[in-house]
C-alpha cells in the first residue's frame, strides 16, 4: 500500500499538466559544472580537458506557451594549458642587491631551473540571449531545446606555472579587460515542481573564441550539466 501510494503520487508530479500561470515572467539561478576542451592555431600543446563551471542568475520570459525568452547575468571560469616544460627562472635568480628585482650583478642558478607548465585561468561575465522551444504547450514534464548567444567581459587572466619536478609553483593576475562573444546548445528537461517554480536541467554545449596573451584566439569546446531553479512572478 505504502509503495501504491508512492507511485501516484510520483505519477502525479510528473504528469500533471498545470495551467499556465497569469504571469509571463520568471527569475532563477542556475549552476553548471563542465569539462572543457581547447584548442588554437597557435603552437600550443596538445589540447586538453579541465573542469570548468559557472553559475549566475537567470531571467526568461514566456511570450508563447512554448516559447520563451531567457538571459541573465553569468560567471564563468575555464582554464587553458598555454605551454609545457618551460624553463622557470623567477627564483632561480641569486639577488647580490637584495632589492627583490632582477638587475645588474643578479646572477643565475642553473640548480633551480625546473620545467614547469603555464595556464591561464579566465574569469569572465556572460550575457547570455537564449531562445527555449518546449515540446509540450501545457505546463507539464516536457522536453526543451534551446540555442543562444553569450556575449563574455573577460575581466581576469590569471597566468598559472606548476612545476613537473621539486620546485615553487606561482600565480600572476595578467591585466584583462576583452569582449568575446560565444554561442550554446542545449536540450534539457522542464520539470515543474509547484504552481510557479520550474526546474530545468540536461546537457548543454558552448563554443567560445576567447583571446590568449598574444592577442590570438583559442578555441573552447565546453560540455556542461546545467541545472536552473525558476520562480514565476
Amino acid at each position: 500500500m505504502k509503495y501504491r501510494a508512492l507511485i501516484i503520487l510520483a505519477f502525479l508530479v510528473f504528469s500533471n499538466p498545470y495551467n499556465y500561470p497569469q504571469n509571463k515572467i520568471a527569475i532563477g539561478l542556475n549552476v553548471v559544472p563542465a569539462i572543457t576542451y581547447s584548442f588554437s592555431t597557435e603552437d600550443l600543446p596538445s589540447p586538453k580537458s579541465y573542469f570548468g563551471y559557472s553559475f549566475g542568475v537567470n531571467g526568461v520570459y514566456i511570450f508563447q506557451p512554448d516559447f520563451f525568452l531567457e538571459t541573465g547575468l553569468t560567471y564563468q571560469h575555464k582554464r587553458l594549458l598555454y605551454a609545457k616544460d618551460v624553463p622557470y627562472t623567477k627564483r632561480a635568480w641569486i639577488d647580490v642587491n637584495g632589492n627583490g628585482i632582477v638587475d645588474n650583478g643578479d646572477r643565475l642558478d642553473f640548480s633551480l631551473i625546473v620545467p614547469s607548465d603555464l595556464f591561464y585561468d579566465y574569469s569572465s561575465l556572460s550575457l547570455p540571449i537564449t531562445i527555449n522551444y518546449k515540446t509540450s504547450k501545457n505546463y507539464n514534464t516536457s522536453l526543451i531545446c534551446s540555442f543562444g548567444i553569450n556575449l563574455n567581459y573577460i575581466f581576469n587572466l590569471e597566468e598559472i606555472s606548476r612545476s613537473n619536478k621539486f620546485g615553487q609553483n606561482s600565480e600572476g593576475n595578467i591585466p584583462s579587460s576583452d569582449f568575446t562573444a560565444s554561442a550554446s546548445w542545449g536540450l534539457a528537461l522542464f520539470q515543474p515542481i509547484g504552481y510557479n517554480i520550474f526546474l530545468i536541467f540536461g546537457p548543454k554545449y558552448d563554443y567560445d573564441l576567447f583571446p590568449t596573451k598574444r592577442n590570438t584566439e583559442v578555441q573552447f569546446h565546453t560540455l556542461g550539466f546545467s541545472i536552473k531553479l525558476f520562480l514565476i512572478l
